[in-house]
């Protein structure tokens, strides 16, 4: 690898990007290569149960010459096109039109994964790092713990995916548009972004990166300072092109914003109570999962552990961003804090406000303050701000391999072995507590708030979720300690890129985002065959499946009649 990086320097700057771009593209596939060679699905939950025969019965009626407007299939009939969350005029979607079945299931999210890897590579590199830092940055926003067990819900996902794209274009308009002569056509690029965004059909990470754009821009107007020349009418101007992006992009959805604004005026969601906002809030006990991808158990395989948690399931309370990860960020934030660019600063910022606003009904006065807020407060699940967090991570522990490649700075260097330590001693210590007094710490996570139903032995299973993340947590270690202790950093920058991409991948490997059947071949198999033979156009027989034993959902993939 250090070879192909070495030959990258001999090129043009664009052929360089485009190689590592490319890089980027077939990393997906490799990531997740048991989906890819179809022994698995990228699919499961809500994938499975109810977007699959969502896209299939849009496609069919697309083959059909139809437009898919309406769901007659469900209930007395729904609207499907203005529901919006199915995501019809989402580029990565059109891919079904090749068929809805494992196959483009699995391709669709490789697509999600190589989009969040390229939108993360433009927005890092546009801010001046290097290409290595660049490709980091994006590995650990794209394959974090939040982004793979988010592939559940795929508008969410790929919007989610998108994010950095935004950020890109606003960065763009900022270089190019306000200290220089602008160009109106960074500002209609980017208004296409915000509006596939928008298709993606999940409004709640939309709400959340338009925010965060919105942020960014007045940051980048009024504080940041990288031209010491800059007049009120430079920043007026940039704001200027920053709106006009918006409403662009808004005038370009209208066909869907339009109808879907008019159902959501039918829905449950007009008016919903503080505990519907609350719903899902990050619980603090889950702060650990960014160091324990299973501490809420659902894992499979190696781990036995099943869920408990205060969440609905465990894709909902996964937040895994590793030791090099967050002892990176956090070197960075301490020790690049007077960075003239300030930017340092800024993902600072975003990186503790979002985990406050995503600990929700924990931190009681922010969580009434944001429930009453136009948009904000219709959204359940406040830990999906999750999202800032993990690209505020990435882009600061970007800028910690930045300079660490860049120069030998002694107090980053310092700041970096130092929180990987304390963070891998942490590790050790409560998995050892954990093995060993089972009961003590059972009885203290049932003395919390919203988990006092759990049953007594709820960790009696536990193994593997807690001793491995402790030997991953000590091989990241070592790694990073090779890494800043080296004469020549870049030549170990491979081993720490690797170490980083097969951490995650080894939550990916167990986690439940994929499925071992196909479900094109699952439909009608839940019906019990007494009811089966039952069945005709004259006498329809309702039966649901329950997911899982424990629970009382049901999804209308297995809802016949």
């Amino acid at each position: 690898m250090n070879q192909l990086l070495n030959r990258l320097k001999t090129l043009s700057p664009k052929t360089a990007d485009r190689l590592t771009m490319a890089f980027l593209v077939l990393l997906p596939p490799l990531f997740f290569w048991r989906e890819t060679l179809g022994w698995l699905t990228l699919a499961e939950a809500d994938v499975i149960f109810w977007f699959f025969p969502a896209y299939k019965l849009a496609v069919e009626q697309v083959g059909a010459g139809l437009l898919p407007l309406w769901n007659a299939n469900l209930y007395s009939g729904t609207a499907l096109f203005a529901q919006w969350e199915v995501g019809l005029l989402d580029p990565l979607n059109w891919i079904y039109l090749l068929g809805v079945n494992a196959r483009t299931l699995t391709v669709v999210a490789e697509a999600g994964f190589a989009t969040a890897l390229l939108a993360t590579y433009s927005y890092v590199r546009s801010l001046g790092l290097r290409r290595r830092a660049a490709v980091l940055a994006a590995v650990i926003y794209a394959f974090s713990g939040f982004v793979i067990a988010r592939t559940i819900y795929p508008g969410l996902f790929h919007a989610t995916a998108i994010t950095p794209f935004v950020l890109w274009s606003v960065e763009r308009i900022y270089q190019k548009s306000q200290w220089q002569k602008g160009r109106w056509r960074d500002v209609a690029v980017g208004a296409l972004f915000v509006a596939w965004q928008i298709m993606t059909g999940h409004p709640q990470p939309f709400v959340y990166s338009s925010l965060l754009a919105g942020f960014y821009a007045l940051f980048c107007a009024f504080v940041r300072r990288d031209d010491e020349d800059e007049s009120k009418r430079k920043r007026w101007n940039f704001m200027l092109r920053v709106t006009v992006m918006f409403i662009a992009s808004a005038l370009l959805t209208a066909v869907q914003l339009l109808p879907a604004i008019e159902l959501s005026g039918q829905s449950i969601r007009k008016q919903v109570p503080f505990e519907f906002y609350a719903l899902n809030s990050l619980h603090p006990v889950s702060l650990l999962v960014t160091l324990f991808p299973f501490l809420h158990g659902a894992g499979r395989g190696i781990y036995h552990l099943p869920y408990w948690g205060s969440a609905w399931t465990h894709n909902e309370a996964q937040f895994y961003l590793g030791v090099a990860t967050m002892s990176l960020a956090f070197a960075a934030a301490v020790s690049l804090w007077r960075e003239r660019s300030q930017l340092v600063k800024f993902w600072s910022a975003v990186a503790v406000i979002a985990i406050v606003c995503a600990l929700g009904k924990f931190i009681p006065p922010v969580a009434w303050a944001l429930s009453h807020m136009p948009l904000l407060g219709n959204f359940r699940s406040p830990n999906r701000h999750w999202m800032e967090v993990t690209l505020a991570v990435a882009v600061l522990a970007g800028y910690a391999v930045d300079r660490l490649l860049s120069e030998r700075s002694h107090r980053l260097v310092k700041m970096t072995v130092i929180a990987a330590g304390a963070l891998t001693a942490l590790c050790a210590l409560f998995a050892a507590i954990v093995l060993w007094r089972r009961e003590m710490i059972e009885r203290f996570v049932r003395g919390t708030s919203d988990l006092s139903f759990l049953p007594r032995g709820f960790l009696q299973q536990a193994g593997a979720e807690f001793y491995l993340p402790v030997i991953t947590a000590l091989g990241l270690l070592i790694v990073l300690m090779i890494f800043t202790g080296a004469a020549q950093r870049r030549r170990w920058y491979p081993l720490l890129l690797t170490f980083v991409i097969l951490d995650f991948n080894l939550y990916a490997a167990f986690a439940p985002v994929s499925h071992p059947g196909k479900p094109e071949e699952l439909v009608g198999q839940s019906m019990p065959p007494g009811l089966r033979g039952r069945q005709s156009e004259q006498q329809a027989v309702r039966f649901h499946l329950l997911l899982g034993p424990d629970e009382s959902l049901f999804g209308p993939f297995w809802f016949y009649g």
